[in-house]
């Protein structure tokens, strides 16, 4: 260690103070020897070189302490100096540094954080400041109170924690703390904090090295030496020894080629290199020892005064390097044969793109050989228009990490033919100074994305289809006419499939086809009502029976379908479907029978397929359901007449014919009485037999007016029962009212029809029986439920007699309000009138 730097100044000036001192008692001493000696010399004199004397020495002090007191001057100026440019330096650091750096007190609080730290911890130096230690360190790490203790018992510490981002996210670090006294002599921290994220993950990636590497830096030491010129060892020493199992006593004294093991060549290199060190050379070596390799290193050896007296050296066991070199060797051997044999292309690049490696998978998929992919650039073979098949895979969107990023792109061979790749791209790990490159993997998807469009276009094709069959639906649907249906079904398979011509039958009789309608392509239709008679039992099954589409691929085969179709069809058919030599029968299913069908050709053979034969299925079963619900309408038309009839067959006998016998009754009534002379009671009979008149007469105009047809469908509801209560009050002169409350929307016309129907029952109840002067017909929407209400002033009478008794339409009015869904109110007293109210549910999707 080096001793305080010497201050020549200072020498100096010591060595004068110590010869004034000398000096000064030197020349008392003669001043005094010289007085004793000299008795008649004057005092005068001696006082005079005393005088002087002092006054000498005082000058001399005078320099000596201006020297003194400049060199402290500069002593102190060149301290400032040095200071200055030290925090100079310091604040240049905290403020350049790369690596985290906090000015802290012992208790947590934190008073300055540079840039650096400031990133490391996505925090403002303001928010660190505020938030103190406590904020950024992980409190929970078993590693925080050690280093406390260690700072706060030697002043300084090292190791690693774990600190928090703003984010929450820890990461781990490696900092160095020390504690040091500020100007004003407060205790301070210092804290510099490196980031080891990457470090730290490479290690965990390299567990397996990285324990290799421990011990091959902690358990194989150095061996230290040095020999004499002889070359003979002079000393020994290092833990090395111990892995050899020998000790520096079984080298101290001995040459070095006596004691170095190996062949005779390794000792011959061993003695060679000291010798060459001898010579002033440095020289390195390897050799093996005891099974161990080794590196050495050697230099001459020098005494103080520059002469060679031996060498030095010292060797390091390098045994683990070679095994890992070998393993090096074996894994890029491994690596070469994966790389040769990958089923996926591969090409390692550099930063612009040239290829310097392609593996055969690359050549077979590009069509280029080896040699000619190493003068290409990525660019070459990747298509320019390179367009991204659908990112989304199984429902999920793969997000790429930092290093990888996964893209399907397409590749042009050498021939010109496109290819799809799905490639993934990774960074090559380089050294300082050396360029990096690019390793690109591509897994041939030409296959799977072929796939994926057909599937596409045949999605897109099914979706057309379905939006056809949706519109063709609702076309065939739009009609309740049976015969129309037959036209339409034709019209709109035209539009899904394909036909030269197409005709539409029914079945009679169990083996008779009738036509019902044809459509044709520049050929002349058929006669009405062409008949083909199903003889031969295949055929009659095959069309008939199996309940399934029949394709015939070419009717001129040689086959036994073709041939019976050929003998079934009338060659007038044939002739007017154009030159057929293509069939397809549909069936049309009704409730699981076949009823008829349709008879659809083409002129070029094997034109119809399997996927037309469905969707000419799904149009039959539609219009075999329109067909279907045409007759059922039809059927509900009648039976609807038939009800209407029955009512109002009812009604004449419950009405007009009670009337008319209640006339006869009061005729001959009056008759007797005439015969008797009673006027009085015959006028009595009479004015009866005129008000039973009259009440027929109402009742006669109401039944006709109900005789009348109903024009609902333009007026609706409203105007329908506005035109019911005109005609009350035109014919019997009852007073009638319309109400409306609320914004009564057009309701479906069933409803209107049940609801109108009611309102009807109800008037015609209160002009019979109820003998009313007035009657009210209220109809309220509300947010849910339509209500219809009818009043009258009448009688009345009691609701439970009229409920089980079933009079006055009651029962009616019940049923016409359930099959609404509605319910039915009786409301009566006598004296005081009756009021029906009904209520049903709003519809839904109804504007209002």
């Amino acid at each position: 260690m080096k001793g305080p730097a010497k201050d020549p100044v200072l020498g100096i000036a010591l060595r004068v103070a110590l010869a004034f001192v000398i000096g000064d008692v030197l020349l008392d001493l003669l001043l005094s020897v010289y007085a004793l000696s000299h008795p008649e010399t004057s005092s005068a004199i001696v006082a005079f070189a005393q005088a002087a004397k002092d006054v000498a020495l005082g000058i001399a002090a005078g320099a000596l302490l201006y020297l003194l007191l400049r060199r402290e001057a500069g002593e102190r100026a060149a301290f400032e100096a040095a200071l200055r440019e030290s925090e100079e330096r310091y604040r240049l650091l905290f403020e350049s540094s790369i690596d985290g750096i906090l000015l802290t007190a012992p208790d947590g609080s934190i008073l300055a954080a540079n840039a650096a730290a400031c990133k490391m911890f996505g925090r403002s130096e303001a928010e660190i400041c505020q938030g103190g230690r406590s904020m950024l360190v992980d409190l929970t790490d078993p590693r925080l109170p050690e280093i406390l203790r260690e700072r706060a018992a030697t002043g300084k510490a090292t190791g690693e924690l774990r600190h928090v981002r703003k984010d929450g996210t820890t990461f781990p670090t490696e900092i160095s703390s020390a504690l040091f006294l500020d100007r004003e002599g407060n205790t301070r921290t210092s804290m510099v904090i490196r980031d080891i994220t990457k470090r730290q993950a490479a290690l965990d990636a390299l567990a397996a090295s990285e324990e290799r590497l421990r011990m091959l830096v902690t358990g194989v030491p150095a061996i230290l030496w040095t020999t004499d010129a002889d070359l003979r060892y002079t000393s020994v020493q290092g833990a090395g020894l111990a892995a050899l199992e020998t000790s520096a006593g079984a080298f101290l004294g001995s040459r070095v080629a006596a004691v170095q093991p190996g062949t005779p060549e390794e000792v011959h290199l061993v003695t060679e290199m000291h010798r060459r060190a001898l010579a002033g050379e440095s020289v390195h070596y390897e050799t093996s020892w005891r099974g161990r390799y080794f590196e050495s290193h050697v230099e001459p050896l020098h005494d103080a005064g520059g002469a060679m007296v031996g060498c030095i050296g010292v060797s390091l066991d390098i045994t683990d390097r070679k095994q890992a070199e070998e393993a090096l060797r074996a894994s890029e051997l491994r690596f070469r044969t994966v790389f040769e044999g990958a089923p996926i292309a591969i090409a390692l690049e550099t930063a612009d793109g040239q290829v310097i490696e392609a593996n055969p998978a690359l050549a077979e998929m590009l069509g280029y050989s080896r040699s000619e992919l190493l003068t290409l650039q990525h660019q070459d073979f990747t298509a320019l228009d390179a367009e991204e098949v659908p990112a989304t895979r199984n429902g999920v969107v793969q997000e790429p990490d930092r290093t990888r990023q996964g893209r399907d792109r397409r590749f042009a061979r050498k021939d010109g033919q496109m290819r799809w790749g799905r490639v993934t791209t990774a960074q090559a790990p380089s050294g300082p100074g050396q360029p990096s490159y690019t390793i690109r993997m591509a897994e041939d998807i030409t296959a799977q994305v072929e796939a994926y469009r057909l599937l596409e276009q045949r999605v897109a094709e099914r979706t057309r289809e379905l939006e056809g069959l949706l519109e063709i639906s609702q076309t065939i649907a739009s009609t309740l006419d049976p015969d129309a249906i037959l036209g339409l079904a034709l019209d709109q398979l035209k539009r899904m499939v394909d036909y030269t011509s197409a005709s539409l039958f029914t079945c009679e009789d169990g083996d008779t086809l009738v036509m019902q309608a044809f459509r044709g392509v520049g050929a002349a239709e058929p006669a009405a009502q062409f008949r083909i008679v199903l003889t031969d039992p295949e055929l009659k099954w095959a069309v008939l029976q199996q309940a399934q589409p029949l394709v015939i691929a070419d009717l001129g085969e040689n086959s036994p379908m073709a041939n019976r179709a050929r003998q079934a069809i009338d060659e007038r058919l044939l002739v007017s479907a154009g030159g057929v030599r293509s069939v397809m029968w549909i069936p049309l299913i009704m409730k699981h029978d076949v009823i008829g069908g349709m008879g659809v050709t083409h002129t070029t053979p094997g034109f119809f397929d399997e996927r037309q034969a469905r969707l000419a299925q799904s149009i039959a079963n539609q219009a075999a359901g329109a067909i279907a619900n045409a007759r059922l309408f039809g059927q509900a038309q009648q039976l609807a007449t038939l009800e209407e009839r029955q009512r109002l067959a009812r009604e004449l006998h419950d009405s007009l014919t009670q009337s008319l016998y209640s006339l006869t009754l009061l005729a001959e009534a009056a008759n007797r009485q005439a015969a008797t002379g009673n006027e009085d009671m015959v006028r009595g009979y009479v004015q009866r037999i005129a008000q039973t008149a009259l009440q027929s007469l109402k009742e006669m105009r109401l039944l006709v007016y109900e005789l009348q047809p109903a024009t609902m469908d333009e007026d609706g509801l409203i105007g329908a029962l506005r035109r019911r209560l005109e005609a009350v009050e035109g014919h019997t002169n009852m007073s009638a009212r319309l109400e409306i409350e609320g914004n009564l929307p057009r309701l479906p016309a069933e409803m209107e029809q049940g609801l109108y129907g009611i309102a009807q029952e109800a008037l015609n109840n209160a002009l019979k029986h109820a003998a009313a002067t007035a009657i009210t017909v209220r109809l309220r929407a509300g947010a849910d439920c339509v209500e219809l209400q009818v009043s009258d002033d009448g009688c009345g009478c009691e609701p439970h007699s009229a409920v089980r008794g079933g009079g006055m339409g009651f029962a009616n009015m019940t049923e016409r309000a359930q099959r609404l869904g509605g319910t039915l109110d009786f409301a009566s007293q006598p004296g005081r009138g009756t009021t029906v109210t009904v209520t049903v549910p709003a519809p839904a999707g109804v504007e209002r």
